[in-house]
């Protein structure tokens, strides 16, 4: 007598979201604001190491330029996980270390806006900015009248 022969399941693995990666710098606006500027996927390199990116990334990231103000994932590099979660709770702690609960906050970039859980004003990246006259006039002249207003 045979023993019944059960068909083999295939299991296909669950999708899983590739962890967020992002960079930003914090600048003052006028007396009462600030400014939170993403500036993308920077490189998770520390200066030294940049000699070992590609020629063409080591020209858009000089080790002589100021790094930016909050990296995630290098923010917790080892302590913690790196999804959104953590990504969100970790830049939230940072601002309320930076900047006063009263303090106006304006958001350049969309992309990083799903991590910014105090309020804050959404304004395109600057890239869009760049790449559209009109949309930059517009948004400096909302930004000087808010700024004046403070």
């Amino acid at each position: 007598m045979q023993a019944a022969v059960t068909p083999l399941v295939a299991v296909t693995p669950a999708a899983t979201t590739p962890a967020p990666r992002f960079a930003c710098r914090l600048m003052p606006l006028g007396e009462h604001g600030f400014v939170l500027l993403d500036l993308g996927a920077f490189p998770d390199v520390v200066a030294g190491e940049i000699l070992n990116l590609p020629a063409a990334e080591q020209q858009l990231w000089y080790p002589g330029e100021p790094e930016p103000d909050f990296i995630w994932p290098r923010a917790v590099k080892g302590m913690l996980g790196d999804d959104a979660d953590t990504a969100r709770d970790m830049l939230s702690a940072w601002l309320k270390r930076q900047i006063q609960p009263q303090a106006r906050l304006w958001v350049f970039g969309e992309a990083l806006a799903p991590f910014v859980t105090r309020p804050h004003r959404l304004l395109p990246s600057l890239a869009v900015l760049l790449s559209s006259p009109l949309a930059k006039r517009q948004v400096w002249q909302q930004l000087s009248q808010s700024a004046s207003t403070s």
